[in-house]
Order: structure tokens, then sequence, then C-alpha cells
């Protein structure tokens, strides 16, 4: 389930979900810390008319950009797994637009349509299936290079998506 820290993150325009910290804690005993790229299912809900409690209705898969570790730059004292849900192509790097992962996005968004991220999804379950390991989580020397290289992960997520297609359609979920 989702803590209440699911927010628009500034530096990527995308949603950016934390993992539960028992979760996160838990991960270390599959995943070496760094940057992983794959998909999040998540729930379309709608207003339950009998109180004001969100309903799921549906689901929706989208890929995603997880962070699993300590944040160097961010100074954790424990680990912490950040799900960066990419729900918009749109908020994609232009750069990302002349690439070979234009078929994911087309893919996606095709998958996606008429189901854009739902903004109120708190206590809700997340389901996150892990495909490629990026890179080693590093620390930077000022935000504009922890910027760049979560561009770059974004980017690099969405072309190397191409070899996992079959995922959001597979029983896992």
């Amino acid at each position: 389930h989702l803590q209440k820290t699911l927010q628009k993150w500034s530096l990527t325009e995308h949603f950016l979900a934390n993992l539960p910290e028992s979760v996160a804690q838990s991960l270390g005993d599959h995943l070496k810390t760094g940057i992983y790229g794959g998909f999040a299912k998540l729930p379309n809900l709608k207003s339950d008319p009998d109180n004001d409690d969100m309903i799921p209705i549906a689901e929706t898969i989208y890929p995603m950009v997880m962070s699993y570790g300590w944040n160097p730059y961010y100074k954790n004292t424990i680990r912490s797994a950040e799900i960066h849900i990419m729900d918009n192509a749109n908020n994609l790097p232009a750069s990302t637009l002349e690439n070979p992962g234009d078929d994911l996005k087309i893919a996606i968004d095709c998958m996606n349509k008429n189901a854009p991220l739902p903004s109120e999804f708190y206590g809700q379950e997340l389901s996150v299936a892990v495909c490629i390991f990026l890179r080693d989580e590093k620390d930077y020397e000022g935000i504009e290079a922890l910027k760049q290289d979560i561009r770059n992960d974004i980017q690099n997520t969405m072309i190397r998506l191409r070899e996992f297609l079959d995922v959001p359609t597979d029983e896992f979920w």
C-alpha cells in the first residue's frame, strides 16, 4: 500500500510514490541498492456515492523508474524505495521522443488511453515489476547533476523496456 507521500515531483514532472519503510527494508534481501526500471500497476478510482471513499474500478500499468537504497544526496539513514511513475508520455524528456523507445511510449499510451494517473489513491495497493537494473546509486555534488541522471534514467528505461512489452499483460499482475 502506498504511503501518503505520493506527489508530483518537481525534479521530473512525474509522480513519486515512496513504498512503506517495511517494504523498502525487506527489498534488501532481494535487490542491491541502485536504480531500476520496470512497470507499476495502480488502481483507477472513482468516488463511492455512499461516502467520501475512493473505490478501485480498474487497474492501469505505467512504466516506472525505482530508486532503491540510501539516496546519498539526501543523506537517508534508512533504505527507501521511491517509484517514479511515468504516467504521461508528454512528460518524458524531449530527447526521448526521437529514440527507439517510441514504440514503448506508443504501446503504453494505447494501453492507458483515457486512464490518467489517479489523483487520490493513498492506501491503495501498488504492484511493481522490476525488469532492469540501470545503475548503482551515487552521491551528487549538486541538484542539477541529480536531475540530469534522473532524466537519463527515464530515457534509458523507456528504451530498455522495449524488451519487456509482454510484462504489462503477463499473469504476474
